[in-house]
């Protein structure tokens, strides 16, 4: 009972330091702006949504992301938007060379038809799954449909960049990957990819190809900088993160402490 219990607390403990995520903002504030071709129909009151039900939808999804990561405590938390299905969302984590992502898929049956309604579906799901004030996520949201868009259907970018999952993550349903400009292309035929930050290195974007002639001078760079690489990771590392790391030294301590007295009790009931 005692092996049982000391395990569980190790898992309560541990599950946040190694599930947890942070959205790679800084990727995302490369993205270039888009301009979206919408439909411009009114829309009759039968299938009108007020603001707060739009980003109702968005935060349903994130609210299960969430539960599911941090209560339930899931390796693969996923939603599948029921009973509507219009949208699904599922959780990708980072592998040791590349990064995870959400990935929001837009079912066939969403009747998204502009950029706004969009944005606050996203902005709603940002909100919930990572605890970010409205304000914060609808510019977050923003940025996270314009480099979907910029991205759009280029494979090879998310393959060499993403963990594979996040490739084959509702594959099954479309094989369009990203945002297209044009609303007549969502509905069923998008895979939005909201990119995590990859901390097992310090730089998680694209690095343009070495040309022949520079590759010893950068390989001497490189190596020059290690030492200070070393230093800093400590000062760059998220508040986040730190509090984390405390968590699971924390939770190791308990852990020793958990087998001394278990130790003890079998010395004493040998006695």
């Amino acid at each position: 009972m005692s092996k049982k219990l000391t395990l569980g607390l190790l898992l309560a403990f541990a599950a946040p330091v190694l599930f947890a995520v942070e959205i790679d903002t800084a990727l995302l504030n490369t993205a270039k702006k888009v301009q979206y071709i919408e439909d411009k129909t009114s829309v009759s009151r039968r299938f009108y949504n007020t603001d707060k039900q739009i980003r109702d939808m968005g935060r349903t999804l994130g609210k299960s992301i969430q539960y599911q990561e941090q209560i339930l405590k899931n390796p693969n938390p996923y939603e599948d938007g029921t009973p509507s299905y219009k949208y699904m969302a599922l959780r990708i984590y980072s592998s040791n060379d590349k990064a995870g992502a959400d990935i929001i898929y837009i079912g066939k049956s969403a009747n998204v038809t502009t950029s706004g309604c969009l944005f606050r579906i996203i902005s709603g799901y940002i909100e919930k799954a990572y605890d970010i004030p409205m304000k914060q996520a609808d510019i977050i949201a923003e940025k996270v449909c314009w480099w979907n868009n910029n991205h759009y259907e280029d494979k090879n970018y998310f393959v060499t960049n993403f963990n594979s999952k996040v490739l084959d993550a509702f594959s099954d349903r479309t094989s369009v990957i990203g945002l297209a400009a044009s609303w007549k292309y969502w509905p069923g035929r998008t895979r939005i990819i909201i990119p995590f930050v990859l901390f097992q290195k310090e730089n998680s974007s694209v690095r343009e190809p070495v040309q022949a002639g520079k590759a010893d001078t950068k390989s001497r760079q490189s190596i020059n900088q290690t030492n200070q690489t070393k230093e800093s990771v400590k000062e760059n590392m998220p508040q986040n993160y730190k509090i984390l790391f405390g968590i699971l030294l924390a939770s190791a301590v308990l852990l020793v402490i958990l087998l001394i007295n278990v130790i003890m009790s079998i010395h004493k009931n040998k006695r």
